[in-house]
């Protein structure tokens, strides 16, 4: 089980963007405008029984990230690792890479 990671790049974010985020994740408008440049705007865990819904949440955002400019960060952290304490610059992964990792793991869950 892996833990990804998307961090807030400090962009403009449009009334439609935020809208589209708190539809696909629950979060509200005020909290993401309050999230800090590089600090975690969304943490999922990846291979558990929720994956399907985890991965549909995942590739939205990174939909919504290129269709919006957002410019968000992704990380891959491992089991156990936490934001905070982790080798940042090792764990960053681009939304391609976040991509093919959702891809892999296709129909491996239900």
């Amino acid at each position: 089980m892996s833990k990804i990671v998307i961090t807030a790049s400090g962009a403009d974010w449009s009334t439609a963007a935020l809208l589209e985020f708190k539809r696909l994740t629950g979060i509200a408008p005020t909290t993401v405008k309050a999230v800090p440049p590089g600090q975690p705007l969304l943490e999922r865990e990846l291979f558990l029984n929720t994956h399907p819904e985890v991965a549909r949440v995942l590739r939205g955002v990174i939909a919504l990230d290129r269709a919006h400019g957002l410019a968000l960060g992704y990380y891959e952290l491992e089991p156990g690792e936490d934001f905070a304490t982790a080798p940042l610059e090792q764990c960053r992964i681009d939304a391609d890479v976040l991509t093919n990792i959702l891809a892999e793991a296709d129909g491996q869950f239900t």
